[in-house]
């Protein structure tokens, strides 16, 4: 289907407005925008494209991308099926990730947002700033840091182990074995299981919170294990 000229100038715009390298490397905020999230979890080192329809988080992204595209993006406690019309700070969880907007596009039918948007470092909502017109938070990084031991690099092993075998049984992308194999911070490889274990959005949440890093693994290769013994008694 064929851009529109509007729809192709705004996704240039978008993309060349204050657009920069390494999002980790950029400075942050003391307070950020805060994108609400309706049964979805995200973690750090992924990107997703997201369908952004409520005018105040479209008015949110046109601001963001106007200045360094930095946002905290956090999931909201209820089920989608209870969205309210007005989202407050104890609708949402304290832990979430910094976001980095790579791509913006307003498509002229239905006036929707499509964004892509990748999660940069796990953050925590320390204090609420603001409610209109839409959140925004006082926020701090959670440091990912791992001393690499010889437990950790068990650990590591048995995750793309494990995960390799969920992945020929089930069917899963072989690009995602080839991600895990290639990825080497043993966060990022918890949480690219996590992210294909269809957990609910309260335990990627719980998860999600886990700190330290070991705690992480461990947790990872249990529910890692888990979706191995269920996937071999289906077969």
């Amino acid at each position: 289907m064929r851009e529109d000229d509007s729809t192709q100038e705004t996704e240039d715009f978008a993309n060349k407005a204050g657009h920069h390298g390494n999002p980790a490397e950029l400075p942050l905020p003391e307070i950020l925008p805060v994108l609400p999230l309706h049964g979805f979890v995200f973690f750090p080192g992924m990107g997703f494209p997201l369908n952004i329809l409520h005018p105040a988080s479209q008015k949110l992204i046109d601001e963001a991308i106007l200045k360094d595209r930095l946002i905290a993006i956090v999931s909201h406690k209820e089920p989608a099926e209870e969205k309210q019309d007005r989202v407050e700070p104890e609708h949402l969880y304290r832990i979430g990730v910094l976001g980095y907007i790579h791509k913006l596009v307003k498509v002229k039918e239905g006036g929707g947002y499509h964004v892509l948007i990748s999660a940069v470092k796990k953050l925590e909502l320390v204090e609420f700033v603001q409610k209109e017109p839409y959140l925004t938070a006082r926020v701090a990084v959670i440091p990912m840091e791992l001393e690499e031991d010889k437990e950790v690099e068990a650990l590591v092993l048995n995750l793309r182990t494990q995960f390799k075998k969920l992945a020929e049984m089930v069917s899963l992308p072989a690009e995602l074995v080839t991600t895990i194999e290639s990825l080497s911070d043993p966060f990022y490889i918890s949480y690219l299981v996590i992210s294909q274990l269809n957990l609910t959005p309260v335990e990627e949440q719980e998860l999600l919170e886990i700190q330290p890093g070991k705690a992480l693994m461990h947790r990872t290769a249990r529910e890692l294990n888990k979706r191995v013994e269920t996937a071999e008694m289906s077969q």
